[in-house]
């Protein structure tokens, strides 16, 4: 089964069930909602132009929508978009894969918030560079994605390693703070902020990042030799 066939059988499936239960979504939405104070920088909300480039059931299309910023939802599933529209029926929804080329002209984003799918991606390279590409100059780009450190790498390797990584797993990438960094350093991002959110530190469920768009993404990394470039503050949590 292709990737997004995958996602369409998945979001399928979910149609008509009860909407799934996200334990840190509030902390999640309070961390976008303060990250976004210093980004839009006096301006009014509605001067801001947010793009979530994977809004699944659309609860933070909504959210951006609450807040007042102007929001498009992009998903690679329609049965997703087609879920999502039911509860943000005046927001515009676009069929389309981080991993692909965006349906966005460049430079058309304040913000890009991609939540808990960067570790679902072959390509993360190539969606992190569209990223940079649809945002302005002083955008920035939020997101989440499942939080590896060393102590709860070690807790998974001694005590859980077939129930974290079973074969079967969706998720195909697993960071650690210096892998990330150095993900969106390449794709020409600047990591400004780090924290974690569900449980607690060592046992974060995610990573959130808050990363500005400081220069162009470098060319696709040889998988065949290890990729040089500036690692910044990425000492792990």
């Amino acid at each position: 089964m292709k990737f997004k066939e995958f996602y369409e059988a998945d979001w399928a499936a979910k149609d008509g069930a009860s909407p799934e239960v996200d334990p840190t979504l509030a902390q999640r939405q309070d961390k976008i909602a303060r990250a976004l104070m210093p980004i839009m920088n006096g301006r009014s909300p509605r001067e801001v132009r947010a793009l979530d480039a994977s809004c699944g059931g659309g609860f933070f299309v909504d959210f951006f929508s609450q807040l007042g910023v102007k929001v498009v939802g992009a998903d690679i599933s329609v049965n997703a978009m087609l879920r999502a529209k039911r509860i943000n029926p005046r927001t515009r929804f676009v069929a389309a894969s981080a991993e692909e080329a965006l349906p966005f002209a460049d430079a058309s984003f304040d913000i890009v918030w991609f939540g808990e799918t960067l570790a679902h991606l072959f390509d993360g390279h190539r969606a992190l560079s569209e990223f940079n590409r649809v945002l302005k100059p002083s955008g920035h780009l939020i997101l989440t994605t499942p939080y590896h450190g060393r102590l709860k790498n070690l807790a998974i390797a001694l005590f859980a390693f077939n129930q974290h990584f079973y074969p079967d797993n969706y998720r195909i990438r697993f960071y650690d703070r210096r892998g990330l960094a150095l993900s969106l350093e390449w794709a020409g991002f600047t990591p400004r902020q780090w924290s974690g959110i569900g449980r607690s530190w060592p046992f974060w469920k995610s990573f959130f990042v808050v990363a500005a768009k400081t220069h162009p993404p470098g060319h696709p990394p040889n998988r065949l030799e290890p990729r040089a470039g500036r690692l910044l503050n990425t000492n792990a949590a």
